[in-house]
């Protein structure tokens, strides 16, 4: 420890701490395996009244949760969440796409879940859907087949999905450094310039199950973490990852905030407004 200098730390650290990841949320409810009491959980509710809208998936659905907020919120929608940490959104058994130490907690999940999918009028939905693809193909599965499969089984009952594609990775993010940093102001914490860009093949599947049913739609939010070449994990001196593959907290709030108010995210407010 130390030695540090004593400033006022806890006001300081307030604006770094919303570096942390997504699932230290209480309102989060990612967990390793899914029970019943979490499915219905009061506290996984954000907004009031009975949710209409769940975020579901895996860790890629949770750091997403800031971003559907600000969605739902606009839209007037009361949201829940569930997801499991490394478990992927289909009707099939998982065995071909999770590592063994997740296979029964995740087919036990996908049990739980499949029967209360479509209770719910919109499902935001998020997965490393690369993972699962290369993953898969190890044992000769169709992860992009049994995609097509769940979402048209919960288009099939009249949801309305909106699938939250992978976000580009970052192989130097540190927010450590930055809030050590505010403890021992002589340490330096230089911004990477970030990571080429380089787009992510399995999201233009996502997209074109999307052009071919019109109760899907995707967010892709690419484009606003990335220019033609580089794509980057800081905002103004601010992080926006947790770690090389998750958008922290209040990145992921910003970035939905933003997206709220262009033109896409106005179409997809108006996709999941809640029916009459």
């Amino acid at each position: 420890m130390g030695p540090w200098i004593w400033t006022n730390y806890p006001q300081q650290l307030a604006p770094v701490g919303q570096g942390k990841a997504a699932s230290a949320s209480p309102a989060v409810c990612q967990r390793p395996q899914l029970e019943q009491e979490t499915l219905i959980d009061e506290n996984c509710v954000l907004g009031s009244g009975e949710p209409t809208a769940l975020l579901y998936g895996d860790s890629n659905a949770t750091h997403y949760i800031g971003f559907a907020s600000a969605l739902a919120e606009t839209a007037g929608l009361t949201m829940r969440n569930f997801e499991h940490s490394a478990c992927p959104p289909i009707l099939t058994d998982p065995e071909p796409y999770v590592q063994k130490r997740f296979l029964e907690s995740c087919r036990y999940s996908l049990e739980k879940v499949r029967p209360l999918l479509a209770a719910y009028e919109v499902v935001f939905l998020g997965a490393s859907w690369p993972f699962y693809e290369r993953y898969g193909k190890r044992a000769g599965a169709s992860f992009e087949r049994d995609v097509r499969d769940f979402i048209k089984f919960l288009t099939d009952e009249g949801v309305r999905v909106v699938v939250l594609a992978k976000v580009p990775i970052q192989k130097n993010v540190d927010n450590k450094c930055a809030m050590k940093a505010v403890k021992a102001p002589w340490i330096i914490c230089n911004l990477p310039e970030g990571s080429p860009r380089r787009d992510i093949q399995f999201n233009q599947v996502l997209a074109d199950i999307a052009d071919q049913n019109d109760l899907v739609r995707v967010i892709d939010p690419t484009d606003m973490l990335c220019d033609t070449k580089t794509c980057h994990a800081f905002e103004e001196g601010m992080p926006l990852y947790f770690d090389s593959g998750h958008l922290n907290f209040k990145g992921s709030w910003i970035l939905g905030r933003r997206f709220a108010k262009s033109a896409e995210g106005a179409e997809i407010i108006s996709f999941i407004r809640p029916t009459e």
